[in-house]
């Protein structure tokens, strides 16, 4: 679905029944991407966000966020490890070092 709005666009994707891998568009194609407890449900995780990383724009931003006690938890350090092996930097972090979930705010480096 296709939308524009103060004459900028906005593409939204409905993943549900998506995978990582399923293709989501040429390279550079999106601003930003989003991943809320998608990490841990048994992807390949490197894959997944190279994947991320492969479809965003150079100046694009992808926000991962990770709820304690979802199956394949990864913590916030773990997370940072990977995604900076993957071609991502970390930017900001999202809420408070005590929330339930952590959530960040990566670029392609």
């Amino acid at each position: 679905m296709k939308a524009t709005t103060n004459r900028i666009d906005h593409t939204r994707f409905d993943g549900h029944g998506a995978t990582f891998f399923s293709g989501y568009g040429a390279d550079g194609t999106f601003d930003g991407a989003c991943a809320i407890a998608a990490l841990g449900r048994g992807v390949e995780r490197d894959r997944a966000l190279r994947e991320l990383l492969r479809v965003l724009k150079p100046e694009g931003r992808v926000v991962l966020a990770e709820p304690f006690g979802t199956p394949g938890w990864l913590s916030f350090g773990a997370l940072l490890r990977r995604a900076s092996s993957a071609g991502l930097s970390f930017e900001r972090r999202l809420g408070d070092r005590w929330a339930t979930t952590h959530a960040s705010v990566l670029r392609p480096r």
